[in-house]
């Protein structure tokens, strides 16, 4: 998907080379941006995991993971600095 999106010739094919290269910055994005948005994405999916386990409420399709994720992105894009 980060492929087609951003027409990038090269992304990380696995969570080790993704951790390696874009995580340390090393990425054709600016690190404050992929830690922005893998935060907005590991929030969204504690927060599905929990009504799981708590609630027994299961996402009908895991887009709905990432309408989540967008959505709370959306929301805390707001408080970024202006730099950002």
């Amino acid at each position: 998907m980060l492929k087609e999106v951003f027409h990038l010739d090269a992304y990380p094919k696995s969570w080790e080379d993704f951790c390696n290269t874009w995580l340390r910055g090393k990425g054709p994005f600016p690190i404050r941006l992929i830690i922005f948005i893998f935060s907005g994405f590991a929030w969204a999916l504690w927060t599905v995991r929990n009504k799981m386990a708590i609630n027994k409420a299961f996402p009908r399709a895991p887009t709905d993971i990432i309408y989540i994720a967008l959505s709370l992105l959306q929301k805390w894009s707001a408080k970024l600095k202006e730099k950002d």
